[in-house]
């Protein structure tokens, strides 16, 4: 078992291999030159989470508000079922 454990270590870490050892050669394939392809590369990306300023400039924030109404509502039946089927009802 020690064996079997200790051969998947060395497989995984032949992953991690620099890319001139003999590990990650392969002696099925040929060693290809290749080269680094001509693309245009991508303009550097910019994040902005502000959606919405006041007049002054600063940054509007909405906060979610708890509704307990909506809330009673939506769960006034699950706790019934809770209730019917625990055997309280």
């Amino acid at each position: 078992m020690f064996r079997f454990v200790l051969s998947l270590l060395v497989a995984g870490a032949s992953a991690f291999a620099p890319i001139g050892s003999a590990i990650a050669q392969s002696r099925l394939a040929a060693p290809a030159a290749s080269a680094a392809p001509l693309v245009a590369r991508a303009s550097v990306t910019a994040m902005s989470a502000v959606t919405e300023r006041d007049a002054d400039g600063n940054p509007v924030v909405h906060f979610e508000m708890l509704d307990p109404i909506y809330l009673a509502v939506v769960l006034t039946p699950f706790f019934y079922l809770l209730l019917k089927f625990g055997g309280v009802l």
